[in-house]
């Protein structure tokens, strides 16, 4: 009990149960510490989106290392894996370079804002093209719900 009112002491707080997702834990968690004064409140858009992007990051490399770590295994074929860990890095290379793009001073500044904005998606569509070369190598399709609705 007394370690748990230090650490509330030192900045520490609990969240409410209510939040039973990482979206809710975010935005408890953004609210609070914008009622502490310790965010502005302008940048809590910035903050979620980057604390969203963070989760989606590690996600992905997660998968990458459990692909690696069952190619070791032998589970899966090690053609596979090794494509789909350039995939993945290829992509994120090519998503980063384009958001590197919004500040230089190439092309029209909305050209510019563009590539940076919708680079994700621009990136994905090479990589795609570089797994389409590749028809021998069998990469596991992408599973996507029936119906498209909020979360």
């Amino acid at each position: 009990m007394i370690r748990l009112q230090e650490a509330i002491s030192q900045g520490a707080y609990l969240l409410d149960l209510e939040a039973r997702d990482i979206a809710s834990i975010f935005r408890q968690t953004l609210e609070h510490l914008i009622e502490q004064g310790l965010l502005d409140a302008e940048r809590r858009d910035e903050v979620q989106a980057a604390l969203i992007s963070i989760i989606f990051i590690f996600a992905a490399a997660e998968a990458l290392v459990a692909y690696l770590h069952d190619a070791h295994q032998e589970r899966i074929d090690h053609d596979v894996a090794f494509l789909s860990l350039l995939l993945g890095l290829g992509t994120f290379y090519v998503a980063m370079s384009l958001s590197r793009f919004r500040r230089s001073r190439y092309l029209q500044p909305a050209m510019r804002e563009f590539l940076a904005d919708f680079g994700p998606a621009i990136a994905v569509m090479p990589m795609v093209a570089v797994a389409l070369m590749f028809p021998k190598v069998q990469l596991e399709p992408l599973t996507t719900h029936k119906s498209f609705q909020p979360t």
